[in-house]
């Protein structure tokens, strides 16, 4: 057997425990709202999409054995419920489980209420006035804006406060206590007094790795090059705000970022707030913050008056709205209007080079678990976190690499050709997951080293 049938028939291991289940059928609203088994999650809005989809395929195979429960009106608050099949963390086909997410405010959101011992804004499926449900899926209208209501967690609608049981963190928790990426801003009253060496301190463990992206707004008038191949250090340089106009930029081919010769672009930064795991990979890896000695923190935008952006989503759909903006998010977002990628030291952003040690910009996504009196059950956390650590065998997301130390299994096995390490499945989508054997042991700054090994 080659190597490439050995991977494709991990993947089809592992993808057939999640798709053959003797699933219930599919819960009710009010069944959803009172489950037998419920997990409370926050945090990364990077990986949304991760999260939901394999909550979909592995807890309850597939989309139509579930409600899924998403936000409107402010669309970072979810849930996915369903009667797993015999096998699947105590499933029976009878009892429901229910794993609440949230996805505003971001990697913060998954550490700070677990460091603090708070409950949060999260969905609550007894408010039915703000639910409007089909077969198997709602949509729950949350108010309130992440401007106007993160740091306070004053959101309206379909929500009440709730421990967090579980949290995503984009990075490692100790990034997230560093100063400039502690959510400083957030209110003390509702969020707690200052903890960042509590949020430092969290014990975690590595879910997958995610490829991150620079993205700049190339409208028709502003005159960017497209594709726009930058350095690092040249987008280190719009990080800092020494480079505040496009007119300053050269590209790594020598040429002007513009091309219609402008004499004046501003570059308009569009940033996450702190806390953002988005942010602090961006401010770590690409800034050099704390990292290299002639790194310094990321700025704050001067151009105009926005505040920063609580959630993926919210940051590039506010990008799509400022010619010459820059931001960041993971890859597998599909570009909104006027959007691009960047090609960082004239590398095109991909998982495959990221994998092949081309791409320097991907990080190591962890999860912290609640030990005290909200600690999660612990059967459906085990299968929870052993879920999305075996991500990389389900190939979907553009922005996933698996993460060679988890699981310790054959599925995620790292190997030195990284061509072989993935596998298309068309139910799950077009893009193949990659081993990465290259690691960073859960600190973000370090230089990545092999962890490769030849079948």
């Amino acid at each position: 057997m080659n190597e490439t049938t050995k991977i494709a028939a991990a993947v089809a291991a592992i993808l057939g425990a999640g798709s053959a289940f003797a699933a219930g059928p599919v819960p009710t609203l009010s069944e959803a709202a009172a489950p037998n088994v419920s997990l409370y999650v926050a945090g990364s809005s990077a990986a949304k999409n991760a999260v939901t989809t394999a909550l979909l395929t592995n807890m309850c195979g597939g989309a139509a054995n579930a409600l899924n429960i998403t936000s409107v009106s402010n669309t970072n608050f979810g849930a996915v419920s369903c009667r797993p099949g015999a096998g699947t963390a105590q499933g029976n086909g009878a009892l429901v489980f229910t794993v609440f997410y949230r996805f505003e405010g971001g990697s913060v959101t998954g550490a700070l209420p677990i460091a603090n011992n708070l409950a949060i804004a999260t969905l609550d499926l007894t408010k039915t006035a703000f639910i409007t449900c089909g077969t198997t899926t709602c949509s729950a209208t949350v108010t309130g804006t992440s401007a106007a209501n993160g740091t306070t967690d004053t959101f309206g609608g379909a929500v009440s406060d709730h421990a967090i049981n579980a949290g995503i963190l984009d990075v490692e928790p100790a990034a997230l206590g560093t100063a400039a990426n502690y959510p400083t801003p957030y209110s003390t009253t509702v969020w707690g007094a200052a903890n960042p060496s509590g949020v430092a301190a969290l014990p975690s463990a590595i879910l997958f790795d995610q490829v991150f992206g620079i993205y700049v707004n190339t409208n028709a008038g502003v005159g960017l090059r497209n594709p726009l191949n930058l350095s690092v250090a040249t987008v280190a340089s719009i990080l800092h705000k020494t480079v505040s106009d496009w007119s300053q930029v050269t590209d790594t081919n020598g040429l002007p970022a513009l091309t219609s010769g402008s004499a004046s672009t501003p570059i308009v930064l569009v940033n996450r707030e702190q806390g953002s795991g988005s942010r602090a990979a961006t401010d770590l890896l690409i800034a050099g913050d704390t990292c290299q000695s002639q790194g310094s923190a990321l700025k704050e935008n001067t151009n105009k008056n926005f505040t920063d952006y609580f959630s993926t989503g919210d940051v590039l759909t506010a990008l799509s709205t400022n010619p010459g903006g820059i931001s960041y998010a993971t890859i597998d977002n599909a570009p909104k209007a006027n959007e691009v990628l960047v090609n960082l030291n004239g590398i095109t952003p991909t998982n495959l080079a990221a994998a092949a040690g081309a791409y320097p910009f991907w990080v190591e996504s962890t999860i912290v678990s609640n030990s005290g009196g909200n600690a999660p059950d612990a059967t459906l956390f085990t299968f929870f976190t052993s879920t999305l650590q075996t991500i990389g065998t389900a190939p979907h997301l553009a922005s996933i690499l698996a993460n060679s130390t988890v699981p310790t299994g054959a599925a995620n096995v790292a190997h030195v050709n990284t061509s072989a390490n993935g596998d298309v499945d068309s139910t799950l989508g077009p893009a193949t997951i990659y081993t990465n054997p290259s690691i960073r042991s859960k600190v973000t700054c370090a230089l990545p080293t092999s962890n490769a090994t030849a079948l």
